[in-house]
């Protein structure tokens, strides 16, 4: 009953409330790095398949990669739609190192609901395509 009501959730809009876990599986991963003259620009997309897990009742994201990548969250932000009807969901966190960064998952209403995670720290970014797992 609870997989069911949280896809209801997330088909009204992606009300996103504390005190569940969503799962993700990556197909895509991307990063890019910022450098002496700004941001380069995205590497060539890897085909991956990875496990993202968002535990908000543990305040914890977990990336299952070839190494498992642990966010501890210490600031959840407002649900924000851009002009194009995108969803952005944010979460500032520390990583197992200590190093401040932040965890977001977008739903590209304007590319068909496509879902996206980014992890963005201040020099460098990783991106995952993914699907949401029931």
């Amino acid at each position: 009953m609870k997989k069911y009501l949280l896809m209801a959730l997330l088909l009204c809009n992606l009300n996103i409330s504390f005190g569940q876990v969503m799962k993700f599986r990556s197909s895509i991963f991307s990063l890019k790095t910022k450098g002496t003259y700004g941001w380069t620009k995205w590497s060539e997309p890897t085909e991956v398949n990875i496990l993202i897990v968002f535990d908000l009742d543990k305040n914890r994201i977990t990336i299952y990669s070839k190494e498992t990548q642990v966010y501890d969250i210490y600031q959840t932000y407002e649900k924000y739609t851009d002009s194009d009807g995108d969803d952005t969901f944010e979460y500032a966190c520390v990583d197992a190192n200590g190093l401040r960064c932040h965890v977001r998952w977008l739903k590209l209403n304007s590319q068909n609901g496509r879902l996206q995670v980014y992890v963005d720290y201040s020099d460098m970014m990783l991106m995952y395509n993914v699907k949401l797992l029931e």
